[in-house]
């Protein structure tokens, strides 16, 4: 659903207060996963992907139809590149944090299975040499987790 704006000023308006608050979310969300707490992030993931469609979806009708915004003021399209930099920077900064967080927890996962692993390891006797020959594991070993990041 596009914004419904009566004239391009007021989309440009609208855009840039959308702007705003998809930025001050992913903003908090970037403070939350920083500060190791990803259980707080769930309440802003509906508001986020709506706000996140919406703002595409205006950014595409613009680059497709540039009348969209036609004959707005000059200050007003600066207004709205700052916040789109600021939007764009936030949305970069959130990218590396959660890049961190999914390298952190992947190799939490790893390590725990390679711990298991080890520990469930069998040693069958000896082999050539006195070395001691490990058997293979007679199943699988699973590992459930029960959060996302």
């Amino acid at each position: 659903m596009p914004l419904a704006a009566n004239d391009p000023t007021d989309r440009v308006e609208q855009l840039i207060l959308l702007t705003e608050r998809l930025s001050g979310l992913i903003s908090k969300e970037t403070e939350i996963l920083q500060s190791k707490r990803p259980r707080e992030l769930e309440p802003y993931g509906a508001e986020k992907s709506k706000l996140a469609a919406l703002y595409a979806q205006e950014i595409r009708a613009i680059s497709n139809d540039k009348s969209l915004i036609a004959g707005v003021a000059p200050e007003l399209t600066e207004r709205l590149a700052t916040f789109t930099k600021a939007f764009e920077e936030q949305a970069a900064i959130q990218k590396r944090a959660l890049a961190r967080a999914r390298r952190v927890t992947e190799g939490a996962i790893k390590a725990l299975a390679d711990d298991v692993a080890r520990r469930r390891q069998r040693f069958d006797g000896y082999g050539a040499g006195g070395v001691q020959s490990p058997s293979p594991a007679n199943s699988p070993t699973s590992i459930a987790l029960n959060q996302i990041v």
